[in-house]
């Protein structure tokens, strides 16, 4: 059975997308199992008349933890009876009781970020272990993630010549951050015994990052509008996004700039969720926007696709030495797409955009001249050695030969 709820107003998706976490705001908390053909929902009513104001699902999908609007987390254990997969009765089991309404909740193994109006608390679920992070008050809703520097991992991966699970666990751990937001456009860079390592602030930026317009239509806001960081999330665990009810902004941490920023909404943003690297945005009016959140080449390529070449040529005529040195430390084959663009700018006579990518032309035709060598040295040389082998290989035995061998083979036996 599906338990009718009315007005839904909190809704999460487990990892594996196979139970669906819902609620509303008279507390009670419904999952739903889509695990068989015969599913079944269960559900928990929050105590105190409160109800539910974020989930967070566990990596293993065995968790469920709760957050509500008076500042308690719970946690729900999920088991599931063998055969039909239906779910267990529920109990909530509170593990952290807070001073205000929970606004965020992140993971990463057997971490948890908690962000209440007021504080982040830091907990460690195997040592039961609970820290808040750093000692200066606020007022707000402020939030707090984790993000993993995939590409630091990477690099001190290939420095190890063997690596087990122990020693991988030890360099994730290495390149795990926790960011929080913090009032006056800062964010925290947390470390996981929740030290503070730095602050950054944005507060001064002349927001020379690109403004993005998603909505034209819409009349723009001013900035005041969106001058706070609030809930955070990790996009392509690289990036930070964080919004309010008018726009949003996308954060390089690591370089500590803002990489976009939109205020074009006027309050429409009831909420927003990250896939992989789709940004989907929910607005008052019932529109789901998804936003497509592209590394520079990518979306050149992505462009190409879909035969929006002249598109692709102002992208790369805007970031010309961004993509003059991509060409330069990288293989052909992973621009061949260019030479579409180029011929495309040829036949439309775009000899303005000819003449200011001329470099990166020069640059790959250049490349592929280079590369038809070595292919062509590559050829010759493996048709020599073709040749060499033939050489020695010995002739094939013609009519004669062959009764010889077959009288001397007679004459051995």
């Amino acid at each position: 059975m599906v338990f009718n709820l009315g007005p839904i107003t909190i809704i999460k998706i487990s990892n594996d997308q196979q139970t669906i976490a819902y609620g509303n705001a008279h507390g009670d908390v419904a999952l739903y199992s889509l695990k068989s053909l015969i599913s079944k929902s269960s559900r928990v009513k929050l105590e105190n008349g409160c109800f539910a104001t974020c989930f967070y699902w566990h990596y293993d999908d065995k968790e469920l933890y709760v957050g509500d609007s008076v500042g308690n987390v719970s946690v729900i254990s999920l088991s599931f009876l063998i055969g039909r997969n239906l779910m267990n009765l529920m109990q909530l089991n509170p593990i952290l009781i807070l001073d205000s309404k929970i606004v965020q909740i992140d993971g990463f193994n057997d971490y948890l970020l908690v962000s209440s109006l007021s504080k982040t608390i830091l907990c460690n679920n195997e040592r039961e272990e609970f820290k808040q992070v750093g000692n200066r008050p606020r007022e707000g809703p402020f939030g707090a993630c984790f993000t993993i520097d995939y590409e630091s991992l990477e690099a001190q991966q290939n420095r190890v010549t063997t690596i087990d699970e122990v020693e991988y666990e030890r360099l994730l751990m290495n390149n795990v951050a926790i960011y929080c937001a913090r009032p006056g456009l800062r964010l925290w860079q947390v470390d996981l015994n929740g030290n503070v390592k730095t602050t950054h602030q944005y507060k001064n930026a002349n927001f020379s990052a690109e403004q993005i317009s998603v909505v034209p239509e819409n009349a723009k806001q001013p900035v005041t509008d969106l001058a706070q960081f609030r809930t955070i999330n990790s996009l392509c665990n690289t990036f930070l996004i964080t919004w309010n009810a008018s726009g949003f902004y996308i954060i390089d941490p690591k370089k500590s700039k803002i990489l976009f920023w939109t205020n074009e909404f006027d309050g429409q943003i009831i909420t927003t969720k990250i896939v992989d690297s789709s940004i989907y945005v929910f607005l008052a009016d019932g529109r789901l926007l998804e936003l497509k959140f592209f590394k520079l080449q990518n979306y050149v390529f992505h462009l190409c696709q879909n035969e929006r070449f002249l598109e692709a040529a102002d992208v790369i005529n805007k970031h010309h030495n961004y993509f003059l040195q991509l060409l330069q430390q990288s293989s052909v084959n992973q621009f061949r797409v260019f030479f579409k663009i180029r011929d495309y700018l040829l036949s439309n006579e775009r000899n303005d955009l000819l003449k200011s990518l001329s470099e990166v032309f020069d640059e790959l035709s250049n490349k592929k001249t280079q590369n038809d060598v070595i292919l062509s040295k590559n050829t010759i040389n493996k048709s020599e050695k073709q040749d060499e082998k033939k050489e020695k290989t010995p002739p094939m035995a013609t009519e004669d030969d062959s009764q010889n061998i077959s009288r001397a083979v007679r004459q051995l036996y």
